[in-house]
């Protein structure tokens, strides 16, 4: 067996904690994702030994397919470009295999720039999807990372693997 693609998984740092970890449970457990992708969680990176400026963007450009989960909030009042921002433009450049997952059915309620953010995540014809609940999205990742294995790796489920999500 090659190489584990890494997958960054992105979101605001104080939101959906739960997701991040229904992600990282779905991509350590799957029979079949496990043994192809290795999660990567900026919370749970050591810290680095040399601090700087952005180490999350550092984190980004080791790994091979980017997820980005959106919800209300967008950054700390006073911050101009969040984090998840910058590191979807950083994926883009980098011509990643990346899809955006939005919590909720309506964009009411969010952050006037998380709102904008998600008009140009439209704009730029990127995919995304929306989801409801850890069910769905773990149902959603799991189908999206199956098709970039088999369009970017030509790897596919085996009947023995079965689909556990």
């Amino acid at each position: 067996m090659g190489m584990k693609d890494k997958v960054f998984i992105s979101s605001v740092q104080k939101e959906l904690e739960a997701e991040r970890q229904a992600l990282l449970t779905l991509l350590t457990t799957d029979p079949f994702l496990k043994d192809h992708v290795e999660p990567v969680l900026f919370e749970q990176l050591p810290p680095p030994t040399r601090p700087k400026g952005k180490p999350y963007i550092d984190a980004l450009k080791k790994c091979q397919i980017y997820i980005l989960l959106l919800d209300r909030e967008y950054a700390a009042k006073g911050v101009e470009v969040s984090p998840p921002r910058e590191e979807y433009d950083l994926a883009r450049s980098m011509d990643l295999p990346a899809m955006a997952l939005v919590k909720g059915k309506y964009d009411e309620g969010r952050d006037l720039r998380t709102q904008a953010f998600l008009k140009q995540i439209k704009k730029d014809h990127f995919t995304y999807k929306r989801f409801v609940d850890r069910i769905d999205l773990k149902q959603e990742v799991a189908a999206w990372l199956r098709q970039v294995l088999k369009e970017e790796r030509e790897l596919e489920q085996s009947p023995e693997e079965g689909e556990s999500s």
